[in-house]
């Protein structure tokens, strides 16, 4: 059992935002030794879940890994019930929606539909968006549990991305406390300077919230009152994923006649 819980160690290591490394590096971060990272890296690696670069000897994720993530995604209910509403939002607003979620304290970019004012932030689907400067972050941890929120400010921080990122913790809170009185979120260049977006939450069969959905576009390209158009938008999206993930409510936003 130890080793299995070694070897779940090592290859979770590169699901976070560094996806290489080498046998030391890893060694070192994970306060095991060399020699046993090194077994674990080529059994992974002979496994086809790995590959190693010929010339740097730096371990990356492998084509089985994508294969078991793309399960993941094919298999996913709460995918599968929100690719046709991120089209919608795409085709109606023609920006980049997005579906998020929660693992843990971390929040991740599970898919996408890139409009045509597609912006390039680096946060792809599969990776770790910032909790606390992302509308979709606001929006998860908004209806989270207080302990989890405490513990991301404890282990992840506050990062200044910009200089209207949010990093003052009473201020965060008082964001988030006014999400769920509104049940939307918005960021104004909190994570880079020119980019925009809102969120709203998506409830599942027991009325939590198992999910954001959200838009991302430029903030010169869209004015308030398109704004305000894109919360009801967002809103009528994430009603339709929610029943048919099973909620009984949805309780933000009027329902389109």
């Amino acid at each position: 059992m130890k080793a299995l819980q070694s070897s779940l160690q090592i290859l979770s290591a590169f699901c976070g935002e560094r996806t290489t490394w080498s046998v030391t590096d890893l060694a070192a971060t994970l306060k095991f030794e060399k020699p046993l990272v090194s077994k674990h890296l080529s059994c992974f690696r002979e496994a086809g879940f790995l590959q190693q670069n010929a010339v740097t000897k730096l371990y990356s994720p492998g084509m089985r890994a994508f294969l078991l993530g793309a399960q993941f995604l094919n298999n996913n209910a709460l995918v599968r019930e929100s690719s046709a509403e991120l089209r919608r939002l795409t085709e109606r607003t023609e920006q980049t929606s997005t579906l998020c979620v929660r693992e843990g304290i971390d929040v991740v970019h599970l898919a996408s539909v890139e409009g045509p004012h597609f912006l390039d932030v680096g946060w792809r689907v599969g990776t770790w968006l910032p909790f606390h400067a992302t509308a979709v972050g606001k929006v998860l941890f908004a209806f989270a549990d207080s302990k989890l929120l405490n513990d991301a400010l404890s282990r992840r921080g506050l990062r200044r991305f910009t200089k209207t990122t949010i990093c003052d913790a009473v201020t965060l809170k008082k964001q988030l406390t006014q999400i769920v009185q509104t049940g939307w979120s918005n960021t104004d260049q909190e994570t880079m300077g020119g980019l925009a977006a809102q969120a709203v939450p998506v409830f599942g069969d027991k009325q939590e919230v198992v999910a954001a959905i959200g838009l991302v576009f430029p903030k010169h390209a869209v004015t308030a009152a398109t704004r305000a158009k894109h919360v009801r938008l967002l809103h009528n999206s994430a009603r339709r994923i929610s029943v048919r993930l099973g909620a009984q409510v949805y309780p933000y936003g009027k329902v389109d006649r």
